[in-house]
């Protein structure tokens, strides 16, 4: 399997982080690497850094749920 990589940009909230690790533990795929911070600019939006091992079609479905989500802002 290979290590997929996510920024995702979010509204900052108390429940966002569990709402991702939700998404990608329903897949059963392991995160192997999570970074979350505030933006420093913004203090009501944060950065969440994901790096999953996965393969590519999960990744895509991964992505595809967490855009769905009402707080995530944008992924890269």
């Amino acid at each position: 399997m290979d290590e997929r990589h996510f920024e995702i940009r979010v509204e900052n909230s108390p429940t966002i982080l569990s709402k991702i690790v939700q998404v990608i533990k329903r897949r059963r795929i392991n995160i192997k690497r999570l970074l979350a911070y505030e933006e420093k600019d913004d203090r009501s939006l944060a950065k969440i850094e994901i790096i999953l091992e996965t393969d590519a079609e999960k990744a895509r479905l991964i992505k595809t749920q967490l855009v769905k989500l009402v707080d995530v802002i944008s992924i890269i």
